[in-house]
Order: structure tokens, then C-alpha cells, then sequence
């Protein structure tokens, strides 16, 4: 997502079914139903998030892609509440107001502040029992309320909410674009992949990694599967450095709209842009003047969208703050895969 949800204070579609559980997982499966109504009443209990001791090695939940987002179908309070867009760059849980109406969700009283390329945003907070996508539960917790209407049309789907960083980061997990798949594992028996990793920082929530855009340059970049394009980088450090630009790349002119409105970009190529070991070649990057707070970091700051992170699988390990990018093959010939430079991990 173009910005970082965060709140003040503390604390903070379609019906599926279990299809197997076998000794190494679950799998769950997506099917249909329409409107708003309860889930089915022989749907087996949900594997509390707070109870990883509980759960089998791993669980694969599959993803729906759209337009170059991914999205799974999500519950609250054992009704459904639509489409929930997977957002590495978003903090938190967020329902579309509209839905908090449907659903009937109560107002906790609390409000929050979304930060984004366009300024800020205020929001309320709502009240639920308990979420819950594939097997998983949440429990009781409060969810940002906020208007998703803007964000629907820039997805050219209907998105009902958006499942945040914060609560895919309760255990290791991998996205994976090719299946889409998301997939949690029990942490106590997490196998690292034998891929380059980096370590993250928790920027507003979000996870964000140290990147070489140049001889030397480094950025902090957010890794955000809420956003479909490919790389965003603040217009500071196209002024500061302009030898980031290819080879003959020119400039163009776009607009980019998320959170507290809409700002104009300049657009071109980047060279290249390293993560640790890992390169992305002749990428499309968007320079874009951030919201005071992102500006004011002593690190140029941006994001790496959908578009580069569906080079590779991605895992998180959150209690080593660590990320493991596996490069895959490219998938048109347009497209020009990530590589992985020669070494030990890192």
C-alpha cells in the first residue's frame, strides 16, 4: 500500500473450506458464496494466532491475483467480510468503512493517523470478536476503519479490507507469486530456505531493507506487495545522486495516488537496485516527494512493489528480523529476472 498505517494510542467475498490436514500442513482452498451472511456451521475451529504451539509444521493458504495484487477472503465475527488485499506495506488490519457498516462493527473510540505520499489521513478504530483467514483466528481485536474506495479503483477490484503486516508477522511466512501462495510455519519448526537473506528494519510497522541503488548509495526500501508497480524512491535522491538514472533514460512525468491524496512523480530507469546479494537489473522507478515524516528519515527512503517482489519468493523470519529472497525464472520475456551474486548467505 502507498503508505503506512499506524495508530495512536495502545493496541493498536468469498466463503472456503479446510480441504486436508496432513502430518507436514494445511492447505486451504477458496470457494464461493455470495453476500454478507455467516460462515458455514461445520467449518473446524480456527488455529489461534497467540497458539503456535498448536498448529502443524506449515500452512499454505492460497491467494487470488488480481490486476497484480494478491487477496484472500476474510471473516469477521463469523460473517464475510470480502476480499482482503495482502499488504506487506501496511501496518495493520484495515476494513472499508463500508463493510465496518454492513458488518455492524462498533466503534472502539479510539482514531489513528495513515501516512502516506500524499500527506496523512485520519481514521477510526472498530471492534471484532475475532478475524480470521484460511484457519486462522485472531481472537478479539480492534481494526482500522477506513475508506478503501480509492484504493478499489486503483486495483480495479473490490477491496473490502486489507490484512497488514503486523498480522502476517506472527510466525515466519513466505508469499509466493507463482502459486499465489501465503504460507505460515509453526516457528518452533521453521527451516530457514537456503536463499541470499537480509536483514529488515521495522520502519512505522512495516518491514524495510537497506538497498544499493548506486556506487555506494544506500536506501531504505519498504517492501510492499500493496503496491502492484516497481520501485518508488523520494525525488530527494534522484536530486542528490542523478548518476542513478540508466543509460540513457530519460524522464517522464506520472502520478501516483494512495493515502492523504495524490502527488505527481518523475519516471524513468534505475541501473540497478541491490539487496543484499541479490540484484534486480533495468528496473521502472518512480521518484515521488514523500510525507514530511517519511522525508525526514536520515536515509532516502522508498518501496519495492509487486512487480520486482514477484521475482522472487519471499520469507520472512520475524524473530531474526531477517527476509530470504529466492529468485525465480522470469516469466515473459520482458521481464528481467532477479539474480543472486556468488557467496555465502548473506
Amino acid at each position: 500500500m502507498p503508505g503506512v498505517v499506524s495508530g495512536r494510542g495502545v493496541g493498536g467475498t468469498w466463503c472456503a473450506f479446510l480441504s486436508a490436514c496432513l502430518a507436514i500442513g494445511l492447505v486451504w482452498l477458496g470457494g464461493c458464496a455470495a453476500g454478507s451472511g455467516a460462515a458455514p456451521a461445520d467449518r473446524p475451529p480456527g488455529l489461534s494466532l497467540d497458539a503456535p504451539s498448536a498448529w502443524p509444521e506449515r500452512i499454505d493458504i492460497p491467494l487470488e491475483e488480481h490486476h497484480g495484487y494478491l487477496f484472500l477472503p476474510v471473516w469477521i465475527d463469523g460473517k464475510t467480510a470480502g476480499m482482503f488485499l495482502l499488504d506487506t506495506g501496511a501496518s495493520l488490519d484495515v476494513v472499508a468503512t463500508g463493510v465496518a457498516g454492513r458488518l455492524r462493527l462498533p466503534e472502539s473510540g479510539r482514531e489513528g493517523e495513515a501516512v502516506g505520499v500524499g500527506g496523512t489521513a485520519s481514521f477510526g478504530y472498530r471492534h471484532a470478536e475475532s478475524m480470521r483467514f484460511g484457519p486462522f483466528d485472531t481472537g478479539p481485536k480492534e481494526i482500522a476503519a477506513v475508506d478503501l474506495q480509492a484504493l478499489s479503483r486503483r486495483t480495479g477490484f473490490t477491496v473490502a479490507g486489507i490484512l497488514g503486516f503486523r498480522t502476517m508477522s506472527s510466525a515466519p511466512f513466505t508469499i509466493d507469486y507463482a502459486g499465489p501462495t501465503l504460507t505460515l510455519y509453526r516457528p518452533d519448526r521453521f527451516v530457514a530456505p537456503d536463499s541470499p537473506y537480509v536483514t529488515y528494519r521495522r520502519l512505522g510497522g512495516v518491514s524495510a531493507v537497506t538497498a544499493e541503488v548506486g556506487r555506494g548509495r544506500a536506501v531504505w526500501m519498504i517492501l510492499d506487495t500493496g503496491d502492484a508497480g516497481a520501485t518508488t524512491i523520494t525525488s530527494k535522491a534522484l536530486e542528490q545522486w542523478p548518476e542513478l538514472l540508466a543509460e540513457g533514460a530519460g524522464i517522464g512525468q506520472g502520478r501516483s495516488q494512495g493515502v492523504g491524496g495524490t502527488v505527481t512523480t518523475r519516471d524513468t530507469w534505475l541501473r540497478e537496485l541491490r539487496v543484499g546479494r541479490v540484484i534486480f537489473p533495468e528496473l521502472e522507478v518512480s521518484f515521488e516527494p514523500l510525507a514530511a515524516q517519511l522525508d525526514r528519515l536520515p536515509t532516502p527512503t522508498g518501496r519495492i512493489g509487486g512487480d520486482v517482489l514477484r521475482r522472487v519468493r519471499l520469507t520472512f523470519d520475524p524473530r531474526n528480523r531477517r527476509v530470504y529472497f529466492e529468485p525465480r525464472r522470469s516469466r515473459t520475456s520482458a521481464e528481467v529476472p532477479a539474480q543472486a551474486l556468488p557467496g555465502a548467505t548473506p
